[in-house]
């Protein structure tokens, strides 16, 4: 489960927090920068950079809302951000239904 907190500070900035489905464990609480989409869909989208490694885990890069073309794009260091930038990109999208689809960029 995501969830998009409230911050009192720059408006060009979020913080998001995951939790397990029934919203009791935190698996951690993220800085994001707001994001903008061209084109809106009716799924929950989430996109990942794959690294090259296949021991580590997918990166989480962007956490759009259904039906909004407004989203988080989750903020990560420097030396971080630069591999990232090198990763194969996945997007998933996720209905209501359950439905997932995706695609490799």
């Amino acid at each position: 489960m995501f969830r998009s907190l409230p911050t009192l500070s720059d408006d060009s900035y979020g913080v998001v927090r995951i939790y397990d489905a029934e919203g009791t464990t935190i698996y951690g609480t993220f800085l994001t920068k707001y994001a903008m989409r061209t084109h809106t869909s009716s799924a929950t989208q989430l996109s990942f950079a794959r690294p090259k490694s296949k021991a580590q885990p997918l990166t989480l890069l962007t956490w759009f809302y259904p039906d909004n073309s407004t989203g988080h794009q989750f903020v990560y260091q420097r030396r971080e951000a630069d591999q990232i930038a090198e990763e194969q990109k996945i997007t998933l999208d996720m209905t209501r239904t359950g439905t997932v689809s995706g695609r490799v960029m």
